[in-house]
């Protein structure tokens, strides 16, 4: 259960991840004590807005610098703006409880014709689940696109999220791309033959920011 907008309230204090294969709309099954009980993962859209920018606020100095590269005021509005406006080249999702928006996702043509993902997790809820829900929405709608792969950009020194990527997808392969960033490539299982493939915008755009 969560109080408001504020930390979810826990019992015991180390909750386990939750397990399936969720899609759009997915909720964890309930389990005694378990904040994730409340929590769901459903695309983004516009009345999402207000939530993201609440989200923004509760977030930490060094979270929003992972997740946005240092980028503030117009930009991140811009941002925040394009997560909440789903089109052709991309694509989010939120995770909430009630009103609140606890994470995103996002995944997007990269500029190089790659298919980039990027996470956010509010502070109070990392390590319950919230970006491993995330991560398996972004799965489902890559398979639903047939493609091979997605790629992740991680500052070199955001342990954290090499962590996350390599436990949520153990064919990860990390590499130095130059610039202080690391390059994520994970693996994408098996497309599901029945849904069909996702084409390419007709013109790429910029580079989403890193995971956190």
């Amino acid at each position: 259960m969560s109080t408001g907008c504020g930390a979810p309230v826990l019992s015991p204090a180390d909750v386990p991840d939750p397990t399936g294969a969720p899609g759009d709309g997915w909720r964890p099954a309930p389990r005694r004590g378990d904040p994730l009980a409340d929590v769901r993962v459903r695309p983004a859209g516009r009345g999402d807005l207000p939530g993201l920018v609440a989200l923004v606020k509760r977030c930490s100095p060094d979270t929003l610098y992972r997740r946005f590269h240092g980028a503030s005021g117009t930009p991140l509005q811009r941002e925040l703006g394009r997560v909440a406006e789903p089109g052709t080249d991309h694509r989010s999702w939120v995770a909430v409880t009630g009103r609140c928006v606890r994470g995103t996702a996002t995944l997007a043509w990269g500029r190089w014709g790659e298919v980039e993902v990027a996470f956010l997790v509010e502070d109070a809820w990392i390590r319950r689940g919230v970006g491993r829900a995330l991560f398996r929405a972004v799965a489902r709608a890559a398979r639903r696109a047939n493609l091979p792969d997605v790629v992740a950009w991680v500052q070199a020194d955001n342990d954290r999220a090499v962590r996350f990527l390599r436990d949520v997808a153990p064919g990860a392969e990390v590499r130095f791309a130059g610039g202080g960033e690391l390059k994520v490539t994970i693996p994408v299982p098996s497309p599901l033959a029945s849904l069909a493939p996702l084409p390419p915008p007709a013109s790429a755009p910029r580079r989403p920011a890193p995971a956190a």
